[in-house]
This record gives C-alpha cells, sequence and structure tokens, in this order.
C-alpha cells in the first residue's frame, strides 16, 4: 500500500511502500523498496536498499546496495555500494559511492565518483570528481581541481593530485 511503518520493532525481510518504509524505534533489513523515502530514525538501514528520494538513517548506519534518485543520508556511516542522483552524506562513507551531485563526509574510504567531493578529514582510496577537497589525502584524487590539506605546496593541483603515507 502506501506504506509500511514500524512505532517500536524493526522491519525485516521483503519491505515494499509505495509511499514510504519508515521505522522509528529499529531497523530495517532485507530487501527494503520505497517510492519516495526509507527512514530510520534510531536503527539501521541494512540490505538491499531502493528509496525513490531518500535513504536516511537519522541517528545509525546504512549498509549494503544502496540505491536512490535523491540523497543517502546517514549520521554514522554509509558502507557498500551506493548511487544517488543528489547527495551522499554521512559522518563516514566506505566502499563506492557514485553522485552527479556531492559527496560530504568526515572520512571517505573506497572510490567516490562525484560531481564535488568535501572530506573534511581523511580521504582514502581513489576519489573522481570535478572539484576534489579532502583536508588529509591518503590515495588520489582525478578532476579539475584538487586539493589535499596535508600536500604542503601541492595541496592545490589541477587534473590530478596524490599522497600516500599515514
Amino acid at each position: 500500500g502506501l506504506a509500511l511503518i514500524s512505532t517500536k520493532g524493526n522491519i525485516s525481510g521483503i519491505n515494499l511502500g509505495g509511499v514510504g518504509l519508515i521505522s522509528e524505534g529499529g531497523h530495517l533489513t532485507g530487501l527494503n523498496v520505497s517510492g519516495i523515502a526509507m527512514i530510520s530514525s534510531k536503527g539501521l538501514i541494512t540490505g538491499c536498499n531502493f528509496g525513490g528520494v531518500s535513504i536516511i538513517a537519522s541517528e545509525g548506519s546504512v549498509t549494503g546496495t544502496n540505491v536512490t534518485l535523491g540523497e543517502i543520508t546517514a549520521k554514522t556511516a554509509i558502507t557498500g555500494i551506493n548511487i544517488a542522483g543528489y547527495k551522499i552524506e554521512s559522518n563516514k562513507i566506505t566502499g563506492l559511492s557514485i553522485v552527479p551531485g556531492w559527496i560530504e563526509a568526515n572520512q571517505v574510504t573506497g572510490v567516490a565518483i562525484t560531481g564535488y567531493c568535501k572530506v573534511n578529514g581523511r580521504q582514502t582510496g581513489l576519489s573522481i570528481a570535478l572539484i576534489n577537497e579532502a583536508e588529509e589525502l591518503n590515495g588520489i584524487q582525478i578532476g579539475l581541481i584538487n586539493i589535499a590539506g596535508n600536500n604542503g605546496a601541492l595541496s592545490w593541483l589541477p587534473i590530478l593530485n596524490a599522497h600516500f603515507g599515514i
């Protein structure tokens, strides 16, 4: 129907919501498909997650294969294969992340392909973007403008920036 909502427990299995999947007190686990929004206000979202406009874990993490036309947002972490049309944002992002808009996190590990990659802490791996910006780079940035705060005089470079170390 329109929505699948749990106010206290978990939602597990094959979960379909025409407009939304909402777990206010537990986790969303399994094959999760929502026409507009998939939200876990206090728990985790885990599995194969397809949200029309958004996948949001307000206080937790999103893990698995995560696909949406809009944004994937999690307070703690986003892990796995992440594809969004607008934005991917979390404290920590790990895995493969593809988004035409932007990625914003304190830590990014893996491969990021995006329009703008903003890492407020450590980026480890490969980032391909029009603009890459990381306070601390341990990997490679490919783009028009590449900023690695820990690269001294070479912190701003066109096309390619790299830094490897501890």
